[in-house]
């Protein structure tokens, strides 16, 4: 798989591309940020639609820090902290969706506490491992496709 790595310019970019998308047809009063990925762009994004309110979701998916880290199955912690999303428009934000599964997981746990509305956005999908039928609705706001293993600049040590 090839690997692509991405500047903090772009994903100023990509992340102002993804706000004006979601200001279309949304107006967020809470955003969930999928930690650790989420937190960034999450913290962007609050920014740029003007929505203060924050909550992290752990949900760990690999098994350590190494490039193209093997899967585990997900751990999910801080639940509890979505409990007063009930009828508030809830914006559930990664950095990147590969398989879907963190960002399903997410939408889940978010809807079991029956918001008003809830939309998904992520800066990038890796479309080598996103099954489109499959997960095509969990993502409502996409600002770029890639076929590629995506390295962010907060990732590089």
């Amino acid at each position: 798989m090839q690997i692509q790595k991405f500047t903090w310019q772009q994903i100023t970019k990509l992340t102002k591309k993804l706000s004006l998308k979601i200001k279309k047809d949304f107006k967020p009063e809470i955003i969930v940020a999928i930690q650790r990925g989420g937190f960034i762009p999450a913290v962007y994004l609050s920014h740029l639609l003007n929505v203060r309110d924050i909550r992290p979701l752990y949900i760990q998916r690999t098994k350590d820090e190494r490039i193209m880290a093997k899967k585990i199955k997900p751990i999910v912690k801080y639940t509890s902290l979505l409990k007063d999303t009930y009828r508030k428009n809830v914006l559930i934000v990664d950095d990147i969706v590969g398989s879907g599964e963190s960002i399903m997981i997410a939408k889940k746990m978010v809807t079991l506490q029956n918001p008003k509305s809830t939309k998904t956005a992520t800066i990038l999908v890796n479309d080598d491992n996103f099954d489109k039928t499959k997960n095509k609705p969990f993502i409502d706001y996409v600002a770029k496709r890639i076929r590629a293993w995506a390295i962010f600049p907060w990732e590089e040590n």
